[in-house]
């Protein structure tokens, strides 16, 4: 991913996982991770980095192949994005990075 933040307060991109059990279909959700966490500044600042799910707990409740997402700005905080994109890995190695939030910037701008 890359992401362009400034504001104040955090910005947080989740994953809204949920799965269905295959014997009743039964549906529930089994987790809200923050896959991107980025606690903003007041000059434009631009992050990237790599991000998968968490492992989940899959023996009754299978997950789907889409996955649902929401960028979250929680209340009294003011957070403006820019030039937010993400992309698959491009080579097979870079499929199963380990996990990893956003912890910093690569420059400022």
């Amino acid at each position: 991913y890359q992401i362009a933040v400034r504001g104040t307060g955090t910005f947080h991109f989740r994953a809204w996982v949920g799965a269905t059990n295959p014997a009743t279909g039964e549906f529930r959700w089994l987790g809200f991770p923050d896959m991107i966490k980025i606690e903003a500044t007041k000059r434009w600042r631009t992050y990237a980095g790599t991000f998968r799910l968490p492992e989940f707990d899959t023996a009754t409740y299978q997950i789907s192949g889409k996955v649902s997402a929401a960028i979250v700005v929680e209340e009294k905080h003011q957070i403006v994005i820019d030039e937010f994109s993400i992309s698959r890995p491009k080579s097979p190695s870079a499929e199963r990075p380990e996990p990893r939030c956003a912890i910093g910037p690569l420059f400022d701008m």
